[in-house]
């Protein structure tokens, strides 16, 4: 066996690739490493040509080197091509070519020398390709891409940053990164440099002053060569998304202050779970800290049920799992605090087939709400107790007169049903003689003006009258008026025990009377003896005494008919009287009396005529008592002072004004009560009689009284207006 050479050793077993190749392109010998190399094996390369497995798109760039190398341009030449391995995929080489010529310098030839730089090929585009991709990211992306040492100075910075934050990149190179950066932000996101944080939220300084708000990532790496530290950071405006977050912190701060306003609070239970997941106002609601505590269904939210609710509790609870939505009330016990009243209601999320996974829901505190009901169900019920057993009539009126509701008490009185008195108009009920009166009190009330009580007749069912005491009331809905409570008794047989009374009173009047009229009447009776006598002898002074004598029987004759009139029952009769000749009358009839005593009783009329609506007779007799206790209280002698004044408003004033011993302030107060009396032989009805007529007449009656100097009796009656004295004249020829 020949023993190979050197050469043929160092041919076979060289780790590159060696092959001798004709000037024409043929292999003529080819080791073992470009067998490897390129799939093929020796003897498929030997004479093939080398242009049939070189990359079709390097066969131009070959054969421009080959040319050069026959040419004798260059000994050598070298670079890089592709071949096609035998499996069709391109193999990067590194060609090294020689020409051997012969001593005449003929081509005999070409040696090349191959290696094999696939993966390096495929690493320098794999680079490029990088460098393609983060050209074309830096360039486009809408995120900010900057490239910084260890102390923050920049070197590289994406365009972004002119349309975000307005500054030209090649105005920030060289720069320090934190000079944008918020000042109340710069020391923590230096920091962040050492620890290579992510996604952290700051503000950028926009080239117009304004602050940006972006998340930004950084990542530290090393120069493969010099070792020196970088940061790379990627930084993406997150203005909107902040605004979001901050809409919704917002949001959610005003879902919690609404739930708090509202006493509302929100659960979520997880039925695979059974995980209960509350709201704060939830644990306010329940009295529970929320720190450290896990609500769950069966060792928290049914134990603060109260233990009377809890079976309907749980029932409502397992319906809800079955359809899908859950309410109840029910009350529940804080650990801190009393008892409240509650309101959960839920509503279930169903999975496919229909079963609940989650329940979600609210709790409001409605304690407020229960107590308010309550306590209106209980002033509702008080209200319609009050108006069905009230023994006084009870009727609702709207504004247009029309009767909305009575009460039992209203039937009774009235004889009609309340189905009969619901919808009419309130004149229907009333007697004619009052129906005047009684619309202008209605009309009064409308008006929102303060109306007292007053007295009134009704028709009965049955068609006699009966007599009411009426009271108004407002009714308020909304602050707005919509009608009248009108409360109503019924003083029929009051009225007739006053007037008995009132009867029994001017009885008395007229038998302490009947001493003073007696003497009254003995002087003329005196007189006209005396004449008579001497009329009997002689006829010559019949034409000189006729005329006293006359005059002395008309006298008498008004004395008698004053007292009959006071004495006689008469039925009340209202008409239009004139003041100051109603009391001239009571002046008259009380003047003996008085002045047995030593008292004047002087009349002064302070204005001109004042007429009031009235019975004559009743108001004599209000007068003639009040006189009599005055004279009673003056038993020294005196001045009754008697004015007649017109005052504001068509009101008539009439003060009797005694000197007498006066009364005392505590005494004062129980004027007018029934039996009070500060005579020792007096019944204490006069002055309780006297007030109720004139308070019938629509008036009222003011004393004023000072102990030692006398006592003021003030009488306010309506007076009927002023009418001219054309008016008054031709009313006088009527």
């Amino acid at each position: 066996m020949k023993r190979k050479s050197l050469y043929e050793i160092s041919f076979d077993y060289a780790p590159i690739g060696i092959s001798i190749v004709s000037p024409n392109g043929e292999f003529l010998q080819v080791n073992p490493a470009v067998s490897r190399m390129l799939g093929y094996s020796e003897e498929e390369l030997l004479g093939a040509n080398f242009r049939d497995i070189t990359y079709p798109a390097d066969v131009e760039l070959n054969e421009f080197h080959l040319q050069r190398l026959l040419s004798g341009a260059v000994p050598s030449v070298q670079f890089e091509k592709r071949y096609i391995h035998k499996q069709g995929h391109p193999v990067w080489v590194s060609l090294q070519v020689s020409l051997v010529s012969d001593e005449a310098g003929k081509p005999q030839y070409i040696a090349a020398h191959i290696i094999d730089i696939t993966d390096r090929k495929h690493a320098e585009d794999q680079m490029l390709e990088a460098r393609a991709m983060y050209s074309l990211i830096a360039s486009h992306s809408q995120d900010i891409i900057f490239y910084s040492s260890e102390n923050g100075i920049c070197h590289y910075i994406s365009p972004a940053v002119e349309a975000l934050l307005g500054y030209e990149p090649e105005s920030l190179i060289g720069r320090p990164i934190q000079h944008l950066y918020h000042p109340d932000e710069v020391e923590w996101m230096m920091s962040g440099f050492q620890q290579e944080f992510k996604a952290v939220s700051h503000r950028f300084r926009h080239r117009d002053g304004h602050f940006v708000w972006f998340e930004t990532t950084i990542n530290s790496t090393r120069g493969e060569w010099d070792g020196v530290k970088r940061y790379i950071g990627i930084s993406r405006d997150i203005t909107e998304r902040h605004h979001a977050e901050q809409a919704l912190r917002r949001s959610e701060n005003n879902l919690a202050q609404a739930q708090r306003i509202a006493s509302i609070g929100s659960w979520e239970w997880d039925a695979e779970e059974r995980s209960l997941v509350w709201s704060d106002e939830m644990y306010r609601i329940f009295g529970v800290d929320p720190v450290g505590f896990r609500p769950s269904f069966e060792q928290h939210l049914l134990p603060f049920i109260h233990p009377d609710d809890r079976d309907a509790f749980r029932r409502g609870w397992e319906e809800a799992l079955e359809k899908g939505e859950f309410q109840c009330e029910c009350r529940v016990l804080p650990q801190e605090g009393m008892g409240k009243y509650v309101r959960i209601q839920g509503e279930a999320s169903l999975n496919r087939v229909g079963r609940p996974v989650k329940l979600n829901g609210t709790v409001q505190d409605i304690t407020s709400h229960k107590w308010i009901t309550m306590m209106l169900e209980e002033s509702v019920d008080r209200y319609n107790s009050l108006k069905k057993y009230n023994m006084d009539a009870i009727v609702s009126i709207s504004l247009e007169g029309i009767v909305t509701s009575v009460n039992p008490a209203a039937e009774r009185i009235s004889g009609y049903s309340a189905e009969e008195l619901i919808g009419i108009h309130y004149s229907g009920l009333i007697h004619e003689e009052d129906l005047e009166r009684t619309n202008g009190l209605f009309r009064t009330a409308v008006r929102s003006e303060l109306t007292a009580s007053a007295e009134l007749r009704i028709r009965h069912k049955l068609g006699h009258t009966v007599e009411l005491l009426v009271t108004p009331a407002p009714i308020y809905v909304s602050k707005r008026m919509i009608g009248y409570y009108i409360m109503a008794k019924d003083i029929t047989d009051q009225k007739k025990k006053d007037e008995l009374l009132r009867k029994s009173e001017k009885l008395s009047i007229a038998g302490q009377l009947a001493a003073g009229i007696a003497h009254e009447i003995r002087n003329p009776l005196t007189a006209l003896k005396g004449f008579v006598q001497l009329m009997a002898h002689s006829s010559q002074y019949a034409d000189k005494y006729l005329p006293i004598m006359r005059e002395e029987l008309e006298r008498i004759e008004m004395i008698v008919s004053e007292l009959l009139m006071l004495a006689k029952p008469q039925d009340a009769l209202l008409r239009e009287v004139d003041l100051a000749h109603l009391l001239e009358d009571v002046v008259t009839l009380m003047g003996a009396e008085a002045h047995l005593q030593g008292i004047e009783l002087k009349l002064v009329p302070l204005s001109g005529r004042i007429a009031v609506r009235c019975d004559a007779n009743q108001l004599k007799q209000v007068f003639i008592n009040f006189i009599k206790n005055a004279v009673e209280a003056m038993p020294d002698g005196g001045t009754i002072r008697i004015e007649t004044e017109r005052a504001p408003e068509q009101t008539a004033i009439v003060r009797l004004i005694d000197q007498g011993c006066g009364i005392p302030e505590e005494k004062l107060r129980q004027i007018g009560e029934p039996f009070f009396t500060t005579k020792e032989t007096g019944t204490g009805l006069g002055m309780m009689v006297s007030q109720k007529i004139v308070e019938h007449h629509g008036g009222r009656v003011e004393i004023e009284s000072e102990v030692g100097v006398g006592t003021t009796v003030m009488v306010l009656l309506p007076a009927e207006p002023d009418k001219t004295e054309q008016a008054v004249m031709a009313e006088l020829r009527g």
